[in-house]
């Protein structure tokens, strides 16, 4: 094999390697650090501080920036997606939960890192075009959206057994996606602004447009009828996001897809996400003004499908108030993609939201949750890990 081609998939598996430590340091803190050549001497090593598991990642991901290719086959990671790990790691740690003194450097770089990847040669811009089904935002999420201007990084699937995800049989069938009745009430209006108690808090014609492309409910349309209150077990809803189903009648081929055989990509990393990580860090710093709005926030609920100037227009500079104009966004624009939780963890959210019960669609009470912010920020390392190794030990705190 060509010499330069070693050396391109050597540099892929580093950025591999740098995705899989991010996952573990974002979940458990400290985790054994491995470098080297893998050997059976590592089956017993101690967990490495976490800090200096974020310094290689970070110094990884700056050197991967400089040799991967800005285009790259599908799949296969970029220069940009190297910028774009480096970015989410840094919001990581400039938020609150690593943060809380707000050391204005870290968000800094936070803000640095995501202006970097704006600015890359990767030309990464929103997806706004017309596909298959619905808006642009709905058809991000299906095969006419993959692999576009907004991708970063995805994992590839294909319609073959054990080559796919599973989200349509979940979605269709499990309803293990299934939203809480606090996300069906989360949406704002069309305008920007909170809705009020009313039958038209269900009007898709008059919640913000990402609710109708996201959200399965009773009395909508799905799958070529309207679903009924006792359709989908857990909660009473779903989500069509990712799926290949919405409100149109399906193919026998879309009826018949299954486990591990869902076609559609899977984004791990995209544009929107970035543009949202630098609206955040400049807020932090108390300089997300006029313009860093308009490069931000409004392409995004613009290309979402608000059309009031009043959820378009800059709100003014009042910190606080963009901080909740941002976390929303967040929310209603990642819903179903894994952000939320994480989101929740790194802003000492989870202990205000993650305490207290959680409810199905019509209300009732399913479970009451309960979070120990001492305790319940990080993961426990698991017991068959010890068992395997027991210089992993300490455990996190209070496990």
């Amino acid at each position: 094999m060509d010499k330069s081609v070693i050396e391109e998939y050597k540099n892929q598996a580093r950025f591999l390697r740098v995705l899989f430590y991010y996952m573990l340091t974002t979940y458990y803190g400290d985790c054994p650090l491995i470098t080297t050549t893998p050997a059976m001497e590592h089956k017993s090593l101690p967990r490495t501080p976490r800090t200096e598991v974020v310094s290689f990642m970070l110094g990884e991901l700056e050197q991967l920036s400089k040799v991967l290719p800005p285009k790259a086959e599908p799949g296969r990671p970029t220069s940009g997606a190297a910028l774009a790990l480096k970015a989410r790691i840094l919001l990581f740690e400039a938020s609150p939960l690593l943060n809380p003194g707000h050391d204005d450097q870290k968000w800094r770089d936070a803000a640095d890192a995501a202006r970097a990847v704006m600015d890359c040669d990767s030309d990464y811009e929103l997806f706004t075009a017309p596909g298959q089904i619905g808006s642009a935002y709905r058809n991000l999420f299906l095969e006419s959206g993959e692999n576009s201007s907004e991708c970063i990084f995805s994992v590839q699937c294909m319609n073959q057994n054990k080559l796919g995800l599973s989200f349509e049989l979940i979605a269709r069938q499990y309803g293990t996606m299934a939203p809480l009745r606090d996300l069906i009430d989360f949406y704002c209006d069309r305008d920007g602004n909170a809705r009020t108690p009313g039958e038209q808090r269900l009007d898709p014609s008059k919640i913000d447009p990402r609710f109708g492309a996201t959200i399965v409910y009773p009395g909508c349309k799905f799958m070529g009828s309207t679903v009924t209150a006792t359709q989908f077990q857990q909660t009473g809803c779903t989500i069509k996001k990712y799926t290949v189903y919405d409100e149109h009648t399906p193919t026998a081929a879309e009826k018949s897809i299954g486990d591990t055989e869902s076609p559609i990509d899977y984004m791990i990393l995209r544009y929107a996400d970035i543009l949202l990580m630098y609206a955040e860090a400049k807020n932090e710093l108390n300089e997300l003004d006029e313009t860093v709005w308009n490069e931000t926030v409004r392409p995004i609920r613009t290309r979402a499908g608000f059309t009031a100037e009043s959820a378009l227009e800059f709100p003014g500079k009042d910190q606080e108030k963009l901080r909740a104009v941002i976390r929303y966004e967040r929310r209603a624009e990642f819903v179903g993609e894994g952000y939320y939780y994480n989101d929740l963890r790194r802003w000492r959210e989870a202990e205000n939201v993650n305490n207290g019960p959680i409810r199905k669609f019509n209300n009732d009470v399913i479970l009451v949750r309960s979070f120990e912010p001492s305790r319940d920020y990080w993961w426990p390392v698991p017991q068959g890990e010890i068992d395997l190794n027991r210089n992993l030990l300490p455990n996190n705190p209070n496990y």
